[in-house]
Order: C-alpha cells, then structure tokens, then sequence
C-alpha cells in the first residue's frame, strides 16, 4: 500500500509539475505573440505637426513657403504625406522608399498624354486623368514621389510646381 500511495505522490508531482510547464510556456508564447503584433502592426495613418518625422523614413519634402492648410502625416509607416493648399488648389504630396503605388486614391482613369522632363540627374512624368486632374511622378535620393492636384489646375501651374518639387536643385 505505501508503495502504491508513493507512486500516486509522484506521478501527481510530475502532472503538477508538467502543468506549470505548460502554463508558463503557454504565457511566453502569448506575451511573445502580443509583442510581435505590437512591433510589426504599423498605424495606417499617423498625424504629425512638422515634416522632421519623415527622415526616419527615408523621406525629405515640405510643402511651398506660401502653402494653406498645411498638414502631415505617415500612411502605413512607410508613406510620407502632405496636404496642403497653393495659389487656392488643393494638392497631396507623397513619398515613400519603398515600391509601394503612391497614387492609391486616385480614382480616375489616366489620359494617353504625358509630359516627360528630364535632365543627367532624374526625371519627372507629368500624367493627366480623364476627369482633370494632375499627377506628376519623379525619383530622388532612392525615394519614389507624387504631386496630385485635388481639383483642377492649370497645366502650367502644375508644372511650374512639380519643377519646383521635382528639380529642386
């Protein structure tokens, strides 16, 4: 009978012991889940009061001197943005170093006409939808751009302001 009941002690102690193991691997696992959800979920948009936070991403750009209605964010961790208006027409500015298409929201077909400018260094598309609106793209530095019109602009306005944007040098 001793012998019985110092077997039953014992598998009891290995159960017990075997269910804290278990219990605590269990927590770890789950801390560890938490943890890296936290660290690699990135906000879809972040607001920011100034441009600096771009360069942590790869990414310099701020809105003309005489710009209206200033605003910036982050999209997705990883997409600079800036809203703003000039010479009373609504525009976003875009940058990104990674491939990731930075007129998402545009919601119109492009029109078959294109301006290209380009110099030694870089080179700038200006596109054009159906509905109006304007969009001018460019590499600089390893980071990918977009200037978009929100509403109609005139075309030499737009360029004069992509130039600016695009070929700042």
């Amino acid at each position: 009978m001793k012998k019985t009941a110092v077997i039953i002690a014992a598998l009891m102690l290995f159960t017990a012991c075997g269910k804290q193991e278990t219990t605590q691997t269990q927590t770890e696992m789950t801390t560890q889940s938490a943890e890296a959800v936290e660290t690699t979920t990135a906000e879809p948009l972040k607001v920011l009061e100034s441009p600096e936070p771009f360069l942590d991403i790869g990414v310099f750009v701020d809105a003309p001197q005489d710009a209206k209605d200033v605003s910036y964010s982050i999209i997705e961790g990883d997409i600079a943005e800036i809203d703003f208006t000039y010479h009373e027409v609504q525009y976003v500015l875009r940058g990104s170093v990674t491939d990731k298409q930075l007129d998402f929201d545009i919601n119109d077909d492009y029109d078959i006409t294109e301006d290209t400018i380009d110099n030694s260094e870089r080179q700038a598309v200006i596109k054009n939808t159906v509905g109006g609106l304007r969009a001018c793209f460019w590499r600089f530095n390893d980071a990918n751009y977009v200037l978009m019109s929100r509403q109609n602009v005139d075309k030499d306005e737009f360029t004069k302001l992509s130039m600016w944007f695009s070929f700042p040098d």
